[in-house]
């Protein structure tokens, strides 16, 4: 892409890939509905599936992980000078992004201001099990020593000791 380092190699979209699959959308899956999807009137036969409205939501969350998982990778870069710990970062990035907007869509937050308010509603706490997932699955994926040569990581604390180098030498 225009001659620069790929922020992301393809192995690590591919890991992307099976931690939103796996931890991400089968929480989606298995969470409950909320108790108003009944008194949504239908929609139209003729209305497209992807709506404009769903198209700049698209749009505008796509740019924002763009700009996110680039920017993370430019600063950590230039920071260390270690392009394996900026990958390492980016992916961080990319699957932290798509685990805020599994909660963004998801009921477990709108169902957890509920239950305080009210106490009467049930907590819907399954999307907390496929993030507690993705934190887990996280870790591993860069803090396991055989796992980083097979996917270019750098364990993260790699970073933090440049960084405190880099602070205790001004």
């Amino acid at each position: 892409m225009a001659g620069t380092t790929l922020p992301i190699l393809p192995v690590q979209i591919l890991w992307v890939n099976m931690v939103s699959s796996v931890a991400l959308s089968a929480t989606l899956a298995f969470e409950p509905k909320s108790s108003e999807t009944m008194q949504r009137s239908p929609r139209r036969p003729n209305e497209p599936l992807l709506t404009k409205k769903l198209l700049w939501r698209i749009l505008i969350i796509s740019i924002f992980n763009l700009i996110a998982v680039v920017g993370i990778f430019e600063l950590a870069s230039q920071a260390t000078g270690n392009i394996n710990l900026a990958r390492t970062m980016a992916v961080h990035t990319l699957v932290s992004a798509e685990t805020f907007y599994l909660l963004s869509i998801s009921q477990c937050i709108p169902s957890l201001f509920a239950y305080f308010k009210y106490r009467t509603q049930e907590i819907a706490f399954i999307p907390a099990i496929g993030v507690a997932c993705v934190f887990i699955f996280q870790v591993l994926f860069s803090q396991l020593t055989f796992i980083n040569p097979l996917c270019a990581t750098q364990p993260l604390i790699a970073f933090l000791r440049k960084m405190r180098y880099n602070n205790s030498s001004v």
